[in-house]
């Protein structure tokens, strides 16, 4: 998958965390950062990146939006949340 993304951090900040092989990085403006990189699966550049805890956005593939929103509702069962239909809301299961 080539993927590519835009996170909110200065690329400056993010050359210390994402090393050469891991991803190309490109200043976007001075508090963004293009991120651009090949893996065999979607879910490894999803882990690595909520590790790094930065906001992000997911410009290609597609696909790996819904590999996103997968991985965020198995998170928020495992918390203990019932995500709701709409993307990006949850409900508190105990309600």
């Amino acid at each position: 998958y080539d993927v590519v993304l835009r996170l909110a951090a200065p690329v400056t900040d993010l050359q210390e965390r994402i090393p050469p092989e891991a991803a190309s990085l490109e200043a976007d403006g001075p508090e963004h950062t293009i991120l651009r990189g090949g893996w065999d699966s979607l879910d490894l550049p999803l882990m690595r990146l909520a590790a790094l805890d930065i906001e992000f956005e997911i410009l290609a593939p597609a696909e790996m939006r819904d590999r996103a929103r997968a991985a965020a509702a198995l998170l928020q069962r495992a918390g203990g949340v019932q995500p709701s239909a709409e993307y990006g809301k949850a409900a508190d299961s105990s309600d």
